[in-house]
């Protein structure tokens, strides 16, 4: 996993390069030292909260453009690695961006101890995103789920079959649900149950027997 002094080099001299701004003009912009902006672009130094503020001001970009690194199919967060950003009056460590496509869900679910869940792909671009908040849960696409504890954060295709497990008891995760532009169903409460929608299990209806 690239570190966050990577991730903020590499996007920097991304930046930099797209706009076509020198370091002079860039710490003209910033208000940060020429100095500084050099040893962020080679790595070196840890960046503080302030100072990437300035920067993503400058750039015209979102915070989060300046510490995502490279993206992949299924990206893991541990808590004990993931970066935390320091300020004078507060601390944060990115978990992960969305881009404002189609809607956006999100939930809290609990997984009962000793339970498995083997979920159905999704609709055509359907991205899940977990954070796992107590406990210990197995998730992920089948054959390449990860374990996670609390604090843990990924980010998987919710496309494909995965699954979710808890192990040795009961897990509870924030869960995100990222539908791109025309994957959910027209009628909302075909939603339930149904591939396109998060794994919800649902009470029969009276008079109805359980597992019809």
């Amino acid at each position: 996993m690239k570190s966050i002094s990577d991730s903020v080099a590499a996007n920097m001299r991304r930046l930099r390069a797209e706009r076509g701004l020198t370091l002079s003009e860039l710490a003209r912009r910033s208000k940060v030292g020429k100095a500084t902006l050099s040893n962020l672009e080679a790595g070196r130094g840890n960046p503080r909260l302030e100072t990437l503020w300035a920067l993503a001001v400058a750039f015209d970009v979102s915070f989060g453009q300046l510490l995502e690194p490279e993206p992949q199919p299924v990206q893991v967060l541990r808590v004990r690695q993931s970066p935390h950003i320091s300020g004078s009056a507060v601390a944060l460590r990115l978990l992960d961006r969305i881009s404002p496509r189609g809607t956006i869900e999100f939930y809290e679910e609990t997984f009962s101890s000793g339970s498995r869940r083997e979920a159905a792909p999704h609709g055509p671009g359907v991205l899940e995103h977990l954070l796992v908040t107590s406990g210990r849960l197995l998730v992920g696409p089948l054959g390449d789920s990860v374990e996670l504890e609390a604090g843990d954060f990924v980010r998987f295709p919710g496309d494909i079959a995965h699954v979710y497990a808890p192990v040795g008891g009961s897990a509870r995760a924030v869960v995100v649900m990222n539908y791109p532009t025309g994957a959910l169903p027209e009628d909302p409460a075909a939603a339930v149950n149904s591939p396109a929608s998060p794994e919800i299990d649902m009470p029969p209806e009276d008079g109805e027997t359980a597992g019809k």
